[in-house]
């Protein structure tokens, strides 16, 4: 099957398999949606070489130039304004004073620093330690608008994400229906407390003296009531009415609470990724495509790799992956970080990533180091595993940055 041609059918809403998309691996979904980025992005460079000719230089690529030490900052005001013929385009990252030319592993580094900035936003979102979720006490639109295009971007130019927004995010950026049981991976306790409320008996609910109203503090630091109720009344709790409560409660604060900042998020999403390329997606494919896995097999990504001037079987490299299966979870996605710019696994998984380990000269002193767009790490011959291993976590511990090799 010719998916790409499939696809048109599919947006010409011409029959075709993609409309029984269940049928369909989430990978083949992902390429789906890579190749129609492509597209857009080839038709965005003909008509910037076109507009060039009449209207004079007009940039081919989206330019992003940052410091690492004000990257976010500097990133939400330059994605703040961008227009529509700017998002289109493919993406570039410059960091401030350093070398590096960006042929897809500093946009890669580049989005893995964006996102430990956006989780650490205490302004915009609440920290639960395992996932974030939208404050309904910040009122700053612009800024998630800009934190939605930034997700769209990220999508757009096919590089992965680390944000740990809850698989709810994603429902409801596909506009899906949310449930009282989303709640338990915004707010674990929460969800446990009005889990626990249901089994309770008639006369201790009725001794709880609850009714179908909320407090919550507001963005001016207030505290308001909110009305659970249609008629607005003041309806009290009882057993027969327990799981009305509970929902609503959950509706509230999955939905409500949060309207207008998720509204905006979403809008800024949508402002770069077409509604239509998203409809034969679920929300947890969604999810995998954008933030990818946090684990993998070493063995599945020994299985895909290729090497330049070694074996194989090379001593070295029998002592490249012994170590590399010797680390423990962090010093894994640190060393896959290293070689890819990235330490989560795409929704292929991890076979699909293929490393390529390059002889980088005979034994030295010199530190291990890669190219990250190309997910190659160039190794030198070094003498001992003992030594590899030292000079392995040296260059994990000190990586920062890229340069011209």
């Amino acid at each position: 099957m010719n998916f790409r041609e499939e696809f048109k059918f599919y947006r010409t809403k011409t029959k075709t398999p993609l409309r029984y998309s269940f049928v369909l691996p989430v990978h083949i979904k992902a390429e789906l949606i890579k190749a129609e980025t492509n597209d857009m992005m080839k038709s965005s460079l003909q008509d910037s070489f076109f507009r060039a000719l009449f209207e004079g230089h007009i940039g081919p690529y989206l330019f992003i130039t940052v410091s690492r030490d004000n990257i976010y900052k500097e990133s939400m005001d330059v994605v703040r304004c961008l227009n529509i013929e700017d998002v289109r385009k493919q993406l570039r990252i410059t960091f401030k004073c350093e070398e590096g030319v960006d042929s897809g592993g500093i946009r890669k580094e580049y989005f893995q620093l964006l996102s430990h900035e956006i989780k650490h936003d205490e302004r915009l979102f609440y920290n639960n330690e395992s996932t974030i979720w939208l404050r309904n006490d910040c009122l700053d639109m612009s800024a998630y608008m800009t934190i939605g295009k930034i997700l769209g971007i990220a999508l757009y130019n096919n590089v992965l994400l680390n944000i740990p927004f809850p698989s709810v995010f994603f429902k409801k950026l596909l506009g899906k229906k949310t449930t009282f049981y989303d709640l338990k991976e915004i707010d674990p306790e929460l969800f446990c407390s009005l889990t626990n409320l249901k089994k309770l008996s008639e006369e201790d609910i009725a001794g709880l003296g609850l009714t179908f109203t909320i407090n919550y503090t507001s963005s001016k630091n207030k505290t308001k009531t909110y009305n659970l109720t249609e008629d607005k009344s003041e309806k009290s709790v009882t057993k027969s009415n327990i799981n009305s409560f509970v929902n609503r409660y959950a509706d509230f604060y999955i939905n409500r609470s949060i309207y207008r900042q998720f509204e905006a998020i979403k809008k800024g999403f949508l402002f770069v990724i077409e509604r239509e390329t998203l409809f034969y997606l679920d929300h947890k494919e969604l999810e995998k495509i954008i933030m990818g896995s946090n684990d993998f097999d070493v063995h599945a990504l020994r299985s895909t790799a290729s090497y330049t001037d070694y074996e194989s079987d090379s001593q070295i490299i029998s002592w490249f992956w012994a170590i590399f299966e010797s680390y423990g979870k962090k010093m894994r996605k640190k060393l896959l970080q290293f070689i890819t710019g990235n330490d989560r696994i795409p929704v292929a998984g991890a076979a699909s990533v293929k490393l390529i380990i390059m002889k980088n000269g005979c034994d030295t002193d010199r530190l291990p180091s890669s190219q990250t767009c190309f997910n190659t790490l160039l190794l030198p011959e070094y003498s001992s595993k003992k030594k590899l291993e030292s000079k392995l976590r040296t260059a994990l511990e000190m990586t920062a940055g890229f340069y011209l090799l």
